[in-house]
């Protein structure tokens, strides 16, 4: 999946890009064997009212025929997400804060103060992972 994405969106293989989307694909992993320990009600709940997820993510990258732009990714930070593809599915949308609480992405700091709903989404992203090992911390997360 992690080639496959760097294909799809046509990204400049660097070490930040390969980065996210190792935190984003071995999120994976640990939320479908410790999804008991993920609050995903609350996760939802911090949606807007009536959203609902567009499907796995598939066909978004299907779907991708030009260079990733970021900048369209801002008309999501108001409705609680940090990218489109946040929006296919719950476990995308996780991915989408895990990649940039690991990888340091200044999109996801500069953006929580201002919206709710994001720091919500990061607090319970923290407490997923601080479940898994205690020295992950908010803290911890804010000095990457």
């Amino acid at each position: 999946m992690i080639l496959q994405s760097l294909e799809k969106e046509k990204y400049c293989i660097t070490f930040t890009s390969f980065e996210k989307l190792f935190h984003a694909e071995f999120l994976s992993i640990l939320y479908h064997k410790n999804q008991k320990k993920f609050n995903s009600k609350a996760w939802q709940a911090l949606n807007p009212k009536g959203f609902k997820y567009s499907g796995d993510g598939s066909e978004y990258l299907e779907s991708i025929n030009s260079k990733y732009d970021s900048s369209k990714d801002k008309l999501y930070f108001e409705q609680g997400f940090l990218t489109e593809y946040a929006t296919t599915s719950l476990e995308n949308d996780f991915n989408a804060i895990v990649r940039a609480m690991f990888s340091g992405d200044k999109t996801l700091w500069d953006n929580i103060d201002n919206n709710p709903s994001l720091n919500k989404k990061l607090d319970l992203a923290i407490k997923f992972y601080h479940l898994l090992d205690p020295m992950f911390t908010k803290e911890y997360f804010e000095n990457l």
